[in-house]
């Protein structure tokens, strides 16, 4: 008689193992990918928001023709209600536009401003490389350091390096 416990699992508890295994595997892989699809999707659009051209069509366009499209039909807007109605949307589309630019310009103006008070504390040597990796960083994003220093800068005046 042989009293050896056999320290191995059947075989088809084994195979049920692996594919619970498996279907773990695959399912953690496609939330990866799928929430790092929408980071970058996420990235895309910040970047592009940043980088592209106040000329540029804005999304804002795009929606707004849709909204356009979609209660004028619902509504069966004659001529003449549909040119108010594109007037006002109009209207809307600049201001939006301006307080896009205006947005941008402020945060580029922070951005530079903060690199030039953090390059204001640094020896040389490091304000440098401060502004290398930041131009490296920054303009992927639309947004270029300025040689000179900021017109105004806020927060407090930088003390000397130590």
């Amino acid at each position: 008689m042989n009293n050896r416990v056999n320290p191995e699992p059947p075989k088809k508890q084994r195979s049920s193992l692996r594919a619970v295994l498996l279907l773990l595997l695959v399912f953690l892989l496609g939330f990866g990918f799928g929430a790092g699809g929408v980071l970058l999707g996420f990235r895309h659009m910040a970047r592009n928001a940043f980088a592209a051209s106040p000329k540029a069509t804005a999304p804002i366009d795009r929606f707004l023709a849709a909204v356009e499209a979609r209660f004028t039909r619902k509504l069966a807007l004659t001529p003449a209600e549909r040119a108010a109605a594109h007037e006002e949307l109009a209207i809307t589309a600049r201001e939006f536009k301006r307080d896009r630019e205006t947005f941008l310009t402020a945060t580029r103006n922070l951005v530079n401003d903060t690199i030039f008070r953090i390059g204001q504390r640094l020896p040389p040597e490091k304000r440098d490389r401060l502004e290398e990796l930041a131009r490296a960083r920054l303009e992927p994003w639309g947004i270029r350091l300025e040689d000179s220093p900021p017109a105004a800068t806020t927060g407090s005046p930088p003390s000397a390096p130590q």
